[in-house]
């Protein structure tokens, strides 16, 4: 089997001085990277030879995390990506349950580290590429073992690309602190992604390519190993650095750029989207939810060289597992509700509204009996391919495996035996493409991951000490909300605390699910089963606010 690394392996043989990686106004050259990533797997490998093959990595959008990136495959362990700015309660929960025993730590986390050192269970290996001097954190932790900058610069280790077969190639964790879950991806269907998208990019050591997805997601592996497969130029840029995406793209002259639609919509609120501001662009992907037609036909005069492409997956397939190629005023996007079934009657759909599989992937729709509906026949979708999990997991996938029934037993042997259920409404269009409708669940994508309102609403319940509380993404109009609005159930003689429900709801949640605001309501409608009915909801705050 091939390794994940072998793109970038090659890569630092052929272009060893070329720049790997700009980050915050310095580059880093793939010889260097790779000497540090080689050092960094030396050790973890000579220091941490335990049962668990876990490589932690707490960091994001610093060498650090990068090097850990690297260093977990090269040393053949699972990257468990771990964010510094969730709330350290999740870190602990995390770091318990996956059982990992070596972490790389950012300059980020620094600050971080003591509390860390001194909840865990057990005994870590800390290593930091980018701290020195770390003798009086070793006296107060002297279970830990210490590995810093000064000493892998003294370890001279070649980076080797070896196959990982059955292992997980990355791991992370969602929900928030009070039971986040494990949700792992295969290292063979990360190698068949990276493959895929590589060919269809068709990326050059010349090009420039942005980083902007945090490490703990699965699209930041998109970046990563697609543009140092290529040899080309990965160009960091952090949550910082997101305030002003456009004046990046514009300053580091990005000839591709990777994200979510919500950061085109920010861009266009802002007035960013002027003819040919992203001149240099040669191809837009935006994960998650489509862009709707008059946001890729703005974005296609920003940048009037780039292919727009959406890219759509469950998130336990990887960063994505379809495409859907978008030009501007050729497109349309239908909007269907939840509760509505998409029409089995003959439409003509436009092209750009259909999802194409990647290849070796194979789709069907079922009934709620888990029974395989003909072809045409709206219902949930689901896929089975090189990148779809094997094992039952419940644990780890929100979204289970399933056996599919057919009516006759010749068309159940020509089913796969594993099939991973996605949420979505949808059905199959003639020639095998999908028409992708709405999620009947209460997950949505925010930020370029898709996450859960019910448990947002679980932890708004805790810092509330009540149950009256329902959480909507906001503006209401668009399937890449900007943000939350948490509505909550007061009296007159009983104002809300707001501060102090921010601040529960952060002690429990990692930031990008806290609710920007917290508003005080009369009472939440509710549908028949009991679950905040969000859609009323939404409307009538709509209402209050105009």
């Amino acid at each position: 089997m091939a390794s994940l690394l072998r793109g970038f392996v090659r890569a630092a043989q052929l272009h060893c001085t070329r720049t790997a990686l700009r980050l915050e106004g310095e580059s880093f050259t793939y010889e260097a990277l790779a000497a540090l990533a080689g050092a960094i797997a030396a050790r973890v490998k000579a220091n941490a030879p335990g049962e668990t093959p876990i490589l932690g990595v707490y960091a994001t959008h610093s060498l650090s995390a990068y090097a850990g990136a690297l260093a977990a495959p090269g040393c053949a362990r699972t990257l468990l990506a771990l964010d510094p700015y969730d709330p350290p309660r999740r870190i602990n929960a995390i770091l318990a349950h996956s059982g990992v025993e070596a972490l790389v730590v950012g300059a980020e986390a620094a600050d971080r580290l003591d509390g860390l050192l001194e909840a865990s269970g057990r005994p870590l290996l800390i290593l930091t590429p980018e701290l020195d001097e770390l003798r009086g954190l070793a006296a107060r932790h002297r279970r830990h073992r210490f590995v810093d900058a000064r000493a892998l610069a003294q370890c001279s280790a070649e980076l080797e690309a070896p196959a990982m077969p059955g292992r997980p190639a990355f791991l992370t964790y969602v929900g928030g602190a009070q039971r986040p879950r494990p949700l792992s991806l295969s290292h063979q269907g990360l190698v068949h992604y990276i493959d895929q998208v590589t060919r269809s990019l068709d990326l050059d050591p010349d090009d420039r390519v942005s980083q902007i997805f945090d490490l703990r997601l699965s699209q930041s592996l998109h970046d990563i190993f697609s543009t140092w497969q290529a040899g080309a130029t990965l160009v960091a840029l952090g949550r910082s650095e997101r305030r002003l995406l456009g004046q990046r793209i514009r300053s580091h002259r990005l000839t591709r750029l990777a994200g979510w639609p919500a950061l085109a919509a920010g861009l266009w609120r802002t007035g960013e989207l002027g003819d040919g501001g992203f001149a240099d662009l040669r191809s837009s992907i935006f994960f998650g939810a489509p862009l709707d037609a008059d946001l890729a036909h703005a974005w296609q005069q920003a940048a009037p060289r780039s292919l727009i492409t959406s890219m759509w997956g469950p998130p336990q397939a990887g960063p994505a597992l379809a495409t859907r190629a978008l030009n501007g005023r050729n497109i349309t996007t239908k909007k269907t509700n939840k509760n509505t079934t998409l029409h089995t009657k003959d439409t003509k759909s436009n092209d750009a509204e259909r999802l194409t599989l990647f290849d070796a992937h194979m789709a069907a729709t079922i009934t709620h009996e888990l029974r395989a509906n003909a072809p045409g026949e709206p219902g949930e979708l689901v896929v089975s391919g090189p990148q779809v999990p094997c094992g039952t997991s419940p644990d780890s996938t929100r979204a289970p495996l399933v056996e599919l029934d057919s009516a006759t037993s010749e068309a159940r042997a020509a089913l796969p035996s594993r099939w991973l259920r996605t949420g979505h409404n949808a059905r199959i269009l003639e020639g095998g493409q999908i028409e992708l409708g709405e999620r009947l669940d209460d997950q949505i994508y925010l930020g370029g991951e898709l996450v859960d309102l019910s448990e947002i609403d679980l932890a708004l319940q805790q810092a509330c000490g009540h149950r009256h509380v329902a959480v909507v993404p906001w503006p209401r109009d668009t399937a890449w909300p900007a943000g939350l609005i948490a509505l909550v159930v007061a009296s007159a003689d009983q104002p809300l605390d707001v501060q102090a429900i921010l601040a529960a709801c952060r002690r429990q949640l990692p930031t990008h699910l806290v609710p920007d605001r917290v508003l005080p309501v009369r009472e939440l409608a509710r549908l028949s089963c009991g679950t905040p009915d969000r859609d009323a909801i939404a409307r009538h705050l709509e209402n209050e606010r105009s």
